[in-house]
C-alpha cells in the first residue's frame, strides 16, 4: 500500500482493506476486547505513539471506517470504552476515568482517586448504568464498578491478577476476564455485576486469548498446546469442545449475534480467518503482513465489528505500525453458510 493510498484490496483474496490511520506516527488498536468500537459501527477508538520511542506518552484517537474523521480524543490515555448510546468515550487515565463527547469537545471527570497509577474504563453495562474499570497501584489490581449518575464508586474485588476484562452479556449481563478470584484459582472466569459468582471456563490448553462468543452465553479461545484449534466452552461447564481446527489460530473475535468469528493465524501466519460458527467451515479474508515480532503492536490482533461487516487489524507491514480495516465480502459469507 503506497504511503498516499489509504484503501487497496487483498492480492490474494480480493477482499477491500482500509487503512484507517495515516502513516506518520504509531497506532494500535484495543486488541480483542471492550466496547471499543461505536453502537452504529462507523467510528472506533485507536492508539497513537506521540513519538517513536518506548516511553512515549500516549494518545486516544477516533476514526471512521472509511479512514476520516481522524481526531484526537484524549491525550495520555490508558483503555477505553464507547458508551452505548454512541455519544460518549470513557478514557482511563493515570488516576481517574474521563468523558468526552465522540464527537469532540470538552471533557468531564466522571470518577477521580489518586491510589491508583493507572485505570482503564473496560465496559459499560448495557443499561448505561455501570461502568467497570480495571485499575491498579500499590494494592495491586482492582475491580472498580462507577455508577455512572453519582460518580459513586465500589471496589468489587483485590487481586494479583486481572487481564482482558470486558463485557459477557448473557442477557442478564455479566464480565468476563482472565482472573484469579479471592480464594480461587487462576483461571478464565465470568462473574456477575457485583464481582460475585464466578464461573470457571472448562479451557485446559487456552493460549489465554479469548472472546465472548456474540450474545450465545459461550466463549471462544484459541489453542495450540495438543493441536491448532479455536475451542468453544460454557462457564461451569466440565469440558469446552473444538469448533475448528488445522491452522495456527491466534486471537479470536466474534460479531454480536455467535455467528461469525474472525482470528489471525500464528506460526505459520496463514492468513486471517473468517468462521461460519453453525457450519463450522472457515476461509482466509485476508493476509495481514504483520511480522508477529515480540512487541505487541507487532500482532494483528483482529476485532471483528459487532454486524460482521468488517474485521479491524493492526499491522506493520508498512514498516510502522498501523490500523487496518478488511470488509468482509458477502460472497465469501453466503460460500461459508453453503
Amino acid at each position: 500500500m503506497a504511503p498516499d493510498q489509504n484503501e487497496t484490496a487483498d492480492e490474494r483474496t480480493g477482499a477491500r482493506i482500509v487503512r484507517l490511520t495515516p502513516p506518520a506516527g504509531l497506532h494500535y488498536h484495543q486488541y480483542c476486547y471492550g466496547q471499543w468500537i461505536a453502537p452504529d459501527c462507523r467510528t472506533l477508538l485507536v492508539f497513537r505513539y506521540r513519538e517513536l520511542r518506548r516511553d512515549s506518552p500516549i494518545d486516544l484517537y477516533r476514526v471512521n471506517t472509511d479512514g476520516t474523521g481522524y481526531e484526537l480524543v484524549a491525550e495520555n490515555a490508558g483503555w477505553s470504552t464507547i458508551s452505548v448510546d454512541g455519544k460518549f468515550v470513557f478514557a482511563g487515565t493515570a488516576g481517574g476515568i474521563l468523558r468526552i463527547p465522540l464527537s469532540g469537545g470538552r471533557s468531564d471527570t466522571v470518577f477521580r482517586s489518586d491510589s491508583y497509577r493507572g485505570m482503564s474504563a473496560n465496559a459499560q453495562t448495557r443499561d448505561g448504568q455501570f461502568l467497570f474499570c480495571h485499575a491498579f497501584g500499590e494494592r495491586g489490581h482492582e475491580l472498580v464498578r462507577v455508577q455512572l449518575d453519582t460518580g459513586n464508586a465500589n471496589v468489587l474485588f483485590q487481586t494479583d491478577y486481572l487481564m482482558h476484562l470486558h463485557l459477557h452479556d448473557e442477557g442478564r449481563g455479566r464480565l468476563l476476564a482472565t482472573v484469579r478470584p479471592p480464594g480461587l484459582e487462576w483461571g478464565i472466569y465470568t462473574f456477575d455485576l457485583d464481582g460475585k459468582d464466578f464461573r470457571k471456563l472448562p479451557f485446559t490448553r487456552s493460549t489465554n486469548h479469548f472472546a465472548s462468543l456474540g450474545c450465545t452465553g459461550k466463549v471462544i479461545t484459541t489453542v495450540h498446546s495438543g493441536g491448532n484449534a479455536i475451542e468453544i466452552g460454557t462457564p461451569g461447564d466440565a469440558f469446552a469442545e473444538v469448533l475448528v481446527e488445522g491452522e495456527g489460530f491466534w486471537h479470536p473475535t466474534a460479531d454480536s449475534t455467535g455467528e461469525w468469528v474472525a482470528c489471525d493465524t500464528n506460526w505459520p501466519d496463514t492468513g486471517l480467518m473468517l468462521v461460519h460458527v453453525p457450519t463450522r467451515r472457515f476461509r482466509v479474508l485476508c493476509f495481514t503482513g504483520t511480522s508477529g515480532g515480540h512487541p505487541q503492536w507487532a500482532h494483528a490482533h483482529p476485532r471483528m465489528s459487532p454486524d460482521a461487516s468488517y474485521v479491524v487489524f493492526d499491522s506493520d507491514k508498512s514498516g510502522i505500525t498501523q490500523t487496518y480495516a478488511v470488509f468482509v465480502p458477502p460472497e465469501f459469507k453466503a460460500e461459508l453458510r453453503g
